[in-house]
């Protein structure tokens, strides 16, 4: 015997299956997004932990300075940029040097190193005055590497006096020379003068290479020609200045012509 369904039985059924698949749809969405959200969980709960560790391992928590003789250290750490907490693995420890080579005049070199757990060691390099050169009214107080330290208005004492060599002013802070030759030989003059314990060089002028002029001792003024010869000038002009002429005896010692005539001369004044 067959079973005839009217149409409206057929309609009901229908309707039915097709709630039931409604509804094996939504579970089956349900549980996949149950899934999808226990995973991100774990994923954004290993992140966290992760990053908890990482911070609690390269977290700044101290920062101390070593070879700083001029500023204070709070000075040197605000110029670096670093702070307490930042995290190791960003901090650019070149960019930090330069910060504070830039920044700050009397550092001529600044080296950064991170140490385990949480720490910073910020090595400094402090320069010197050297000489100083004279620039639109004021003096340059510079260092041997070349760095400008300080202006003033006023006549830097006991530092040795450059004359007559072009320069520009770097915005670093740094000197550049027109002529690297004649930076050159005016560092040779003070490292032969120190070497011969000549301790009193006050001025340099090195405007003619050929013809160097230097005053010492605020009372002599040594006329040394080109540096051709120049350990020889130099012994010869400290036994005569120790033992051939007074402590307060001023004049001019010429030395232009010891090579050539093996003599040199004393003008006293």
């Amino acid at each position: 015997m067959i079973k005839i369904m009217g149409p409206k039985r057929r309609k009901r059924e229908a309707y039915i299956k097709k709630r039931i698949k409604k509804r094996t749809l939504i579970k089956k969405i349900i549980k996949r997004s149950m899934i999808l959200f226990c995973f991100a969980a774990v994923v954004i709960g290993l992140w966290f932990g992760f990053k908890i560790t990482l911070d609690s391992i390269f977290f700044v928590r101290n920062i101390t300075v070593t070879g700083n003789s001029h500023y204070d250290d709070s000075e040197i750490i605000s110029a670096s940029g670093i702070n307490m907490g930042k995290n190791l693995l960003f901090i650019n420890s070149g960019n930090a040097g330069k910060a504070i080579y830039d920044k700050l005049p009397y550092v001529e070199k600044a080296e950064i190193s991170k140490k385990m757990p949480g720490s910073i060691e910020i090595k400094i390099t402090t320069g010197s005055p050297c000489y100083f050169l004279e620039h639109e009214d004021e003096y340059l107080v510079i260092s041997k590497c070349d760095k400008l330290l300080e202006k003033t208005v006023e006549i830097p004492p006991e530092i040795i006096h450059v004359k007559g060599i072009e320069f520009e002013i770097e915005k670093n802070g740094s000197i550049k020379y027109k002529d690297p030759k004649a930076k050159e030989s005016v560092f040779k003059i003070i490292d032969a003068f120190k070497s011969n314990e000549l301790n009193f060089l006050n001025e340099i002028d090195a405007s003619n290479l050929n013809d160097v002029k230097i005053v010492y001792d605020h009372r002599i003024k040594i006329l040394i020609g080109s540096e051709e010869d120049l350990s020889y000038k130099l012994l010869t002009a400290k036994e005569i200045i120790m033992n051939k002429i007074s402590a307060s005896e001023k004049g001019t010692l010429n030395l232009k012509t010891l090579k050539k005539e093996n003599r040199s001369y004393f003008t006293s004044e």
